[in-house]
């Protein structure tokens, strides 16, 4: 098929012809009757025109096959599969997501007399159902009795994550290396985890395929940087001391075992040969929240002190999310502020209010203003008051 000829044709127009054709052969007669009939939708009762109907229907089926065959195989019209398919010839996948992370702390009942090494690989389970993994060693010196590493869950997606103190069972046999037992928590929510590509992501993946494969551009360094366990966020800063450095900065719980893995994967998949490369952390910036809020505006019962109590503590845990990030009360996981990301107050009470439908009102005694955020800085949460009224 030569695809400039190839024109989709549909019913109204199949059917027109073929009645058409039949009045030049002298089939039937009287073809203006029977588009009056068609188009005030009356009953036929010839019954070669109703055979025609029904042959066009079929070739009007036939056409939503060859349109989904004719688009299948080009990049801006494939969807699904068929994107699928076209990544597989150039060998350029659609990526599968990436997978949340969260810092366990563990805790020994007895002090060490000597030190105790714990091979990564430990696996542990939240009261949902989630697995994670330790990625790293879980080493005690002697007479250390907690240590917190990083672990990573075992399924991919941004759904995959759990709130603060959830991890608390180990699955691993761990009873070779210590004497005693030994415990295990998650002070704060896991981080990070992102879904497979969709369509558009994936499109625009294929169309840079070539970029992709060449070593030391911007679409190599964000293929490898998108694909990376529990890294919520980043930032390039290019030309950063005047010079030819790139200076990376890794939106994630702070750990020398994630900047020594993003730079050795930098350098060996990325970067044609060994350059210049700064990675760091954000500079983190508190951001200090104090809040009038309305609960009972037009309420005819107003909350009582112990509701009001609670009231206050949902929200503040909610301006808390909305800086830190976590998860939502509808169990969707939210980022929230990234790298560079500015404080905005008015995002922010639409936010709570989502999360708190109970409040009715916000009004903000600090910060009054949007608060600038650079491209080399983060938000996290300061010192957040909360009065209610």
């Amino acid at each position: 098929m030569v695809g400039v000829l190839y024109s989709k044709k549909e019913y109204p127009e199949i059917f027109m012809k073929e009645l058409q054709n039949a009045v030049l052969q002298r089939l039937i007669s009287k073809q203006e009757e029977f588009e009056r009939y068609i188009r005030n939708r009356e009953d036929i009762s010839n019954f070669y025109v109703m055979i025609l109907s029904v042959v066009a229907e079929a070739i009007d089926d036939l056409y939503e096959d060859l349109d989904n065959e004719y688009y299948s195989n080009k990049v801006d019209y494939a969807v699904s599969s068929d994107l699928d398919d076209l990544g597989k010839l150039i060998n350029c996948s659609r990526p599968e997501g990436t997978r949340s992370a969260v810092k366990l702390t563990f805790r020994l009942s007895k002090t060490p007399q000597e030190e105790i090494r714990i091979p990564e690989g430990i696996l542990t389970h939240s009261d949902n159902g989630l697995s994670f993994r330790t990625s790293e060693e879980l080493y005690f010196g002697v007479g250390e009795v907690e240590k917190t590493i990083t672990a990573i869950c075992t399924e991919k997606g941004s759904s995959h994550q759990v709130s603060s103190s959830s991890i608390t069972v180990i699955d691993t046999d761990l009873s070779e290396y210590i004497d005693g037992s030994i415990t295990v928590n998650n002070i704060n929510s896991s981080f990070g985890g992102s879904d497979p590509f969709i369509d558009a992501d994936y499109r625009t993946l294929l169309k840079n395929w070539i970029l992709k494969n060449q070593k030391g551009n911007l679409v190599a360094y964000t293929d490898y940087l998108d694909n990376v366990d529990g890294l919520e966020s980043y930032a390039l800063v290019r030309l950063w001391d005047g010079s030819g450095t790139l200076k990376v900065i890794l939106d994630c719980e702070e750990s020398d075992d994630i900047l020594y893995e993003i730079y050795e994967g930098l350098q060996t998949v990325v970067n044609e040969v060994p350059g210049d490369i700064y990675i760091t952390f954000p500079e983190k910036i508190p951001i200090d929240v104090s809040t009038v809020v309305d609960v009972n505006i037009d309420r005819v019962n107003p909350f009582s002190s112990g509701e009001m109590d609670d009231l206050k503590s949902k929200i503040q845990s909610a301006i808390n999310r909305y800086i830190h990030g976590g998860l939502r009360v509808d169990g969707k996981y939210f980022k929230g502020l990234t790298i560079g990301m500015d404080f905005v107050p008015f995002q922010l009470a639409k936010f709570v209010t989502e999360e708190v439908p109970e409040v009715q009102n916000m009004e903000f005694n600090y910060p009054s203003a949007v608060i600038t955020i650079e491209g080399d800085e983060i938000g996290v949460p300061g010192d957040v008051n909360v009065e209610m009224r």
